[in-house]
């Protein structure tokens, strides 16, 4: 966990997240591991009001997890996979070089009633890391 705060939505998770701009989210930025190497460079946020989390919570348990608990449940998602260069600082927190590819990922999860949830923007080494898909015709 690099960071756990309260912040006021900017205009874009805002959009994502379909609240005000400036309501009160969680903002979460974790580093996560594989190999003892660093993976992803992830960032979250959870308006608020769906749910309080604490650094103990999310040593504990995992994001959707605590959400489920909390009596929301997701069952839907988009998903957008890109890729792009990283910056300075991103490759130092990621141990690359500087401007090495990352892939990238945003998703926002909302609930069976179309509330959102959550909104996440993580970064992957893309020398590390891959994505697999299962497609199903409905």
């Amino acid at each position: 966990m690099l960071e756990l705060s309260t912040i006021g939505a900017p205009d874009a998770i805002a959009a994502a997240l379909e609240i005000p701009s400036g309501t009160e989210v969680t903002w979460i930025e974790r580093l996560r591991y594989a190999g003892g190497e660093p993976l992803a460079l992830m960032h979250n946020a959870i308006p608020v009001d769906v749910i309080r989390l604490t650094a103990d919570d999310l040593a504990e348990h995992g994001l959707y997890e605590l959400l489920r608990r909390a009596g929301h449940i997701p069952r839907i998602a988009t998903q957008v996979i890109g890729a792009r260069s990283a910056t300075s600082t991103e490759a130092r927190i990621l141990d690359e070089k500087r401007g090495a590819s990352v892939l990238t990922m945003t998703r926002t999860a909302w609930d069976g009633g179309g509330r959102a949830l959550e909104y996440g923007s993580h970064l992957y080494r893309a020398s590390r890391y891959s994505f697999e898909l299962n497609l199903s015709a409905g």
